[in-house]
């Protein structure tokens, strides 16, 4: 049943001044108690965002979207307008709010909105929720994240306030209070330091309201006691309980201090596996002959000291055909993410500030310019250039590489600022320490060189020892990457039949490649969880070329984390060539044995920047794989606007929906008989059939010339001004009635206009008069 206000009831506001509207505003006390604890168990709700933001912004956002949702929700329960409208007007605040509030630099001077600003505030209304779930926390505090707090309060102050005061029963109000603190939990991070305030509050708050809004239904009588007593003695047990149960419930059996959060289940929109991975490539970088990358200047890299080590691309997975910088989101913080104000739990010491030009040949490399170069773990990453800002919104982060990735791809002239700590080197390590943490390969994918690995490792000493005498073995082979005259048989790629070509040969013979992939997979099958590493060493003078480049590996060693295996460790030197009849031999088998080689497209062309997956893993694709790539690709584009068209179909239907169950289901027989009325009348105002202000029913249901509506009418006017009760029965015949006369006016358009009435908007907005 709706409550209205006393001020109301003379009729409705239409033909009075501007300054009588305007009183019709004062809220009377029951108004101010109900805005008072909404707006407290709202901003309470909000308080949760603290853990994904860099600062205290978001809540001057959250408290002024709730002032302006909860007096739009005032004004549409004075002027009794239908709630729809409310949300509708507080939609319309969030365009003109949202553009000084969190895209004010897209907006007219600060303030006016542009046609920028409401892009970017409609997008994130739509795409906005899974940017911020996929961003590392904490946010820009500043950004056009703030949009999504705003109207989260908005649309929680208007509706909250609408269903406050048009219910007589207590518990409705708490409705959407409980919705918003569950949402921003699910918004949230697995964090949560004002976890006991919230809880503590909500509990007290809700109670309190309860208490408020329970004795407006009924007359207490014989209390014995004041009303002051009766609030002490009330405020009172609710402390004790609250204080007893912030004491107790860590006791108490069933307690589960785990925290579920939308960011721990989602895996974000960055598929890696779309990206080639450099490391098949190789040879186009270290072929002197082949006249690509070899002598090309890369990068310009300044404040760094020659010799170090900087990555490109960092490699985590091995699927048997090549590997790749998959990064898989198992957990919160894995896979690549978007960052937000900061890198989270940066290094502390050993940070290089280093200034990273990206040069032509760097950018035309499809293989190369979507990945971010830096020296180990990262501490902070800057852009500067023309393109800065689009790289900005687009940089991912892969927590548990350290690998920064921009799906836009890096571009001539870009200029980067990394700081980032160098990793310990494997001769720094004196002890013979155990693996450490981290995700091993799966010893299934590598089980062909079980055989190698036992006959390497030397039986009986202890791991590390064992990793050390594999390193030596493989160091005794010879390098070669196919380009030179006389070793075209060393083909290029690390799927298992390279690899396995490579560790069953008379002797070792490959590139950075090979004895990377090879010594890597080893090592996880050792115990040690590893992954390889393309990058360059910088030289003097800090232009890094294509002969700078090398593949290294790093792993997980206890007691030390992370630790880089320089290529040296375990690759021959470059100047040592194959043994003359391991060539021969190689040469007389390998037209029977071995598939041609994969022609390596020049930099820049066409048929380069199309190849975004290495020829190893395209063969080895099973066709249920490659019908769901293609499936995802066309749903990414695709899928959305279906998404948000579903949206606003679904919403206008189940408006019209619970407006009708309302209309059926709540009130006296009479109200409810006069309820089907109204739908028949918003029927036909969605049928373009507008009725005069005023008119009665006999005479709008003359001007709608139907018999049907006509007998409707007859029957309405009945129930509401006759004599007698109305039983259910003839509720239930009434609006059956009411159900066939609505399919007979829809029946009567052409198929085309059916859809567009069924979503007409104007019953929904229209204000009607009261009964």
């Amino acid at each position: 049943m709706r409550v209205i206000h006393a001020q109301a009831e003379p009729g409705t506001p239409t033909g009075r001044t501007l300054t009588a509207q305007l009183r019709l505003l004062r809220p009377n006390t029951s108004d101010l108690v109900d805005a008072g604890f909404l707006f407290a168990l709202c901003a309470l709700a909000l308080a949760g965002f603290v853990t994904g933001f860099d600062d205290l912004t978001f809540a001057v956002v959250a408290v002024v979207g709730l002032l302006v949702g909860m007096l739009t929700g005032h004004a549409s329960n004075v002027f009794r307008w239908p709630w729809a409208a409310a949300l509708g007007i507080a939609g319309v605040a969030y365009f003109l709010l949202g553009g000084p509030l969190a895209v004010g630099r897209l907006t007219l001077r600060g303030f006016l909105p542009t046609g920028a600003s409401l892009t970017s505030l409609g997008t994130s209304l739509v795409t906005g929720w899974m940017e911020f779930l996929t961003t590392l926390a904490p946010v820009d505090g500043d950004g056009e994240f703030l949009a999504l707090p705003l109207v989260l309060a908005l649309l929680a102050g208007a509706g909250g306030l609408c269903v406050a005061r048009r219910t007589r029963a207590a518990w409705p109000a708490l409705v959407i209070p409980v919705v918003l603190f569950v949402l921003v939990i699910a918004l949230g991070t697995l964090d949560a330091p004002l976890l006991v305030a919230q809880g503590l509050g909500l509990a007290g708050l809700t109670i309190g309201w309860l208490a408020v809004r329970f004795p407006r239904r009924r007359t207490v009588l014989g209390s014995g006691r004041p009303g002051r007593v009766q609030v002490a003695l009330g405020a009172g047990m609710v402390a004790a309980a609250l204080l007893g149960g912030a004491l107790l419930a860590p006791l108490l059996p069933g307690t589960d201090t785990s925290r579920t959060v939308l960011r721990s289940q989602l895996e974000p929109p960055i598929d890696v596996r779309q990206y080639p991975t450099p490391l098949v490539g190789f040879r186009t970088f270290s072929g002197q002959d082949l006249k690509l990358y070899w002598d090309r200047p890369l990068l310009q890299v300044d404040g760094v000291a020659p010799g170090s080590l900087l990555r490109f691309a960092v490699l985590d997975r091995w699927s048997g055909a090549a590997w790749s910088g998959l990064g898989e989101a198992s957990v919160e913080g894995s896979g690549f993410q978007r960052l937000g104000a900061r890198v989270p739990n940066p290094p502390l010491a050993g940070v290089v500030d280093a200034h990273v030009r990206v040069l032509p040949d760097y950018a035309g490399s499809s293989s190369l310019n979507a990945w971010v170069p830096s020296l180990g773990e990262v501490a902070s990453i800057g852009f500067e250039g023309e393109a800065a800002q689009e790289h900005r919104d687009n940089y991912r982060f892969n927590l548990t590489t350290d690998q920064g990735f921009v799906p836009d791809r890096l571009r001539a002239g870009d200029v980067l600022g990394v700081a980032s700590a160098p990793l310990p080197q494997y001769a720094t390590i004196t002890d013979a320490p155990g693996p450490g943490d981290g995700d091993r390969q799966d010893d299934a994918t590598s089980a062909f060189l079980a055989s190698t690995t036992q006959r390497l490792a030397s039986g009986d000493a202890d791991q590390w020892a064992q990793l050390a005498f594999v390193a030596q073995a493989l160091k005794q082979g010879a390098w070669s990457d196919g380009t030179r005259a006389g070793e075209e048989q060393y083909l290029p790629g690390h799927g298992q039949y390279r690899l396995n070509q490579f560790v069953t040969g008379q002797q070792f013979v490959g590139s950075d490649e090979q004895y990377a992939a090879v010594f890597a997979l080893i090592a996880s099958r050792l115990g040690y969880p590893s992954r390889v590493v393309f990058g360059a060493e910088v030289p003097a003078g800090g232009e890094v070329r294509g002969k700078n480049v090398q593949a290294w590996v790093e792993l997980s060693v206890q007691g030390h984390g992370w630790v880089t295996v320089p290529t040296s460790v375990f690759t021959p030197d470059r100047s040592k060539q194959p043994d003359p009849n391991q060539r021969q031999n190689n040469e007389q088998e390998s037209i029977q044995n071995v598939p041609p080689p994969n022609p390596v497209p020049p930099p820049g062309t066409y048929q380069e920047m199309q190849d975004t997956d290495p020829a190893s893993a395209r063969a080895e694709l099973p066709a249920s794989d490659l019908f769901w790539r293609w499936f995802w690709a066309i749903a990414r584009w695709v899928g959305p606007p279906l998404l948000v068209l579903g949206l606003i179909v679904g919403t206008i239907l189940g408006l019209k929906a619970l407006r009708a169950r309302r209309r059926r289901t709540i009130g006296a027989p009479s109200s409810r008989i006069a309820g089907g009325w109204h739908e028949v009348l918003d029927t036909a105002r969605d049928l373009g059939r507008p009725l005069p202000p005023g008119a009665t029913r006999l005479e709008q249901g003359a001007l709608l010339g139907r018999d049907d509506v006509q007998g409707l009418a007859l029957q309405a006017n009945a129930a509401v001004f006759g004599a007698g009760e109305i039983d259910e029965q003839r509720v239930s015949d009434y609006w059956a009635g009411v159900g066939e006369a609505r399919k007979a006016m829809l029946s009567d358009l052409p198929w085309w206009r059916r859809p567009l009435a069924r979503l007409n908007l104007a019953s929904l907005v229209v204000r009607r008069p009261r009964d």
